[in-house]
């Protein structure tokens, strides 16, 4: 379980590392491009955090921690004050609502032309494409999914 937990700090932190250095990063982009007076000498560029993963660290570390979870959730002796003790009590769900939620969309470029639009399926059975208009949203086309 430490080494779970190792790993996930170690993504966590790096990732917040990231996201701070990219917008140092385009901070330092814009001056170096657009920054003035012209011709002075060039700030130093940001650097980016080495990963350096634990010993021993493996891929699928969500699902061995829910693994976990529910197994310890499963054990005779569990309470729920347990749970709230270990965090590892959730709001009860009946799964992804789907009348209320929104796919969390992954969006890139396939060629010069075209984009390429992909997320989570969930249980959904069908997605809707809708345009925005000014008095809401015209649906244009639906489609079952596989």
């Amino acid at each position: 379980m430490q080494l779970i937990c190792d790993i996930y700090t170690e993504i966590y932190q790096k990732n917040e590392q990231i996201k701070a250095s990219s917008n140092d990063f385009s901070a330092w982009q814009n001056a170096i491009l657009n920054g003035t007076p012209r011709g002075e000498t060039a700030p130093a560029s940001p650097v980016f955090p080495t990963i350096t993963m634990p010993a021993g660290s493996f891929i699928g570390v969500l699902s061995e921690f829910r693994e976990f979870v529910n197994f310890i959730k499963n054990h005779p002796n569990y309470t729920e004050n347990i749970g709230l003790d270990l965090m590892i009590v959730g709001e009860d769900t009946n799964g992804d609502n789907l009348a209320e939620g929104f796919p969390s969309l992954k969006i890139s470029a396939k060629n010069d032309t075209e984009a390429s639009i992909t997320f989570k399926k969930g249980e959904a059975e069908m997605i809707s494409e809708c345009r925005k208009r000014k008095n809401g949203f015209l649906r244009i086309k639906e489609q079952n999914l596989p």
